[in-house]
């Protein structure tokens, strides 16, 4: 095992970039003309105005664009580097399970998901994942993330 903390390149997988700019691109993700302010807005909901938000922020355009735009590949991002961080042979088990506790539109588990198919050395491991959130958003508040992903779930073994 590695020392936490150290250095290494990041990147993306070619699936994740196709991801966003796919969601960039897609208007039922709510894509505003203010996506700054809409950035800005979620930004702030998050920390200074935290009671503010409602468990369906995702409804509203604004922040769903805002959402989309920033948050999404910025929380993946670090989710990834996180599991960068782990032994090297976590990953290599046949099967691994994951909790996504506050899973909202799955970020997460999204991210497990994509890091798991980029970096297995032989098969990825099928992944079990248990997402659980306070508020059972309806499917017009999630993020419309397409294909890019889906075509690889059963090799995968995403359940």
């Amino acid at each position: 095992m590695e020392a936490f903390n150290r250095p290494h390149v990041y990147r993306l997988s070619h699936r994740a970039h196709r991801l966003f700019a796919q969601l960039a691109q897609n208007p039922d993700n709510g894509a505003s003309v203010s996506l700054a302010k809409d950035i800005a807005m979620l930004s702030s909901l998050f920390t200074k105005e935290r009671t503010r938000i409602s468990a369906r922020y995702l409804d509203d355009p604004a922040l769903k664009a805002g959402y989309a735009a920033y948050f999404l590949p910025v929380n993946f991002a670090k989710v990834q580097i996180l599991l960068s961080e782990m032994p090297d042979d976590w990953a290599e088990r046949s099967e691994l399970s994951v909790l996504d506790i506050g899973t909202g539109p799955g970020t997460a588990s999204l991210a497990v998901w994509d890091w798991l198919a980029t970096h297995a050395r032989v098969k990825p491991p099928a992944l079990h994942v248990t997402a659980v959130d306070h508020q059972r958003q309806p499917s017009s508040s999630r993020l419309d993330c397409g294909r890019p992903m889906d075509r690889r779930r059963q090799k995968v073994g995403r359940t």
